[in-house]
């Protein structure tokens, strides 16, 4: 058994690995694309690898893999949404930068609280409206100090994936408590598995002639490394140390990501365009800092 001090040392370690890991989709999936694959067959093909993944855990951990009848159209529904926001936010990595791509899509911590006032009877305290001013003000400022760099379809891409990734959380929130987060995670993925290479089938194939050999290879990557392995150590992270301390930790993906863009890419972000990114990323550290701070109160 797992001492406290060893479980949460462990499950800080495993988060940073899951933020490192998400940090490398935006630059690998450029580079994928820049290398032969379009985004849906991308997206497509690195979600059969991954699902193949989830299953084999499955099996091995012999983990039954039964959802109840009652959260089967729930689960099919956060799939089907997890799914549009996923190609929203593919597509803005085609149309984007790397890092304005992240950025836009990390807004969506204040979109969650949004949703959740407006459609799931949540809560709006003083810290969630700040939160969402902060939010919006970076978004706006982000927007308007790199406006001749960005298309107007890529910003709304990454927003709507921010948006609709909002209603899946909030959608998922009382799912959970039903279902095993092993057979949620692995519903989600074999979802939206089935969602993009319907997509991709019904928009013609998978048009794989001109993906080079290095394209094959960051596809397996972005498969198992991102979509299987961020997903396991993420929720291995959120079974060890809380939603709370995880969603603090995932804050530094956004900064990973614009140091392998930089790296890898040469994009760089300069002046009010920092000013955007540290507001966003303020907006969305305010609430799990008052949730972290209510709960040492409670412990004390």
């Amino acid at each position: 058994m797992m001492d406290e001090r060893k479980k949460q040392l462990y499950g800080s370690w495993s988060v940073t690995l899951a933020a490192l890991l998400f940090s490398c989709e935006p630059v690998g999936s450029k580079l994928a694309y820049a290398n032969g694959y379009s985004v849906m067959s991308l997206a497509s093909l690195r979600y059969v690898v991954a699902a193949l993944a989830f299953i084999a855990v499955a099996c091995c951990r012999r983990i039954p893999l039964f959802v109840p009848k009652p959260c089967r159209w729930p689960l099919l529904r956060v799939g089907l949404v997890g799914s549009c926001s996923s190609g929203l936010l593919y597509l803005g990595y085609d149309l984007l930068p790397a890092t304005f791509a992240t950025l836009f899509f990390f807004s969506y911590p204040a979109f969650t609280s949004l949703v959740s006032v407006l459609f799931f009877h949540g809560r709006l305290n003083a810290v969630k409206v700040v939160s969402l001013v902060v939010s919006a003000c970076g978004l706006v400022l982000l927007y308007w100090s790199a406006a001749r760099f960005l298309t107007l379809p890529g910003v709304l891409c990454g927003i709507g994936a921010a948006l609709l990734q909002g209603v899946k959380l909030n959608m998922a929130d009382n799912l959970l408590e039903r279902v095993d987060l092993t057979v949620y995670t692995l519903g989600i993925v074999l979802i939206m598995c089935l969602f993009f290479n319907s997509v991709t089938l019904i928009g013609g194939g998978y048009s794989l002639s001109g993906v080079s050999l290095r394209g094959w290879l960051i596809m397996l990557f972005l498969a198992a490394a991102v979509t299987f392995g961020g997903n396991f150590s993420q929720y291995n992270g959120v079974d060890k140390i809380g939603a709370v301390d995880t969603s603090l930790i995932m804050l530094l993906q956004p900064p990973l990501t614009a140091l392998l863009a930089w790296l890898l890419l040469g994009d760089l972000l300069r002046g009010w365009q920092i000013a955007g990114a540290l507001l966003i990323l303020f907006a969305v550290a305010l609430p799990p800092l008052q949730q972290r701070r209510a709960q040492r109160r409670r412990t004390l």
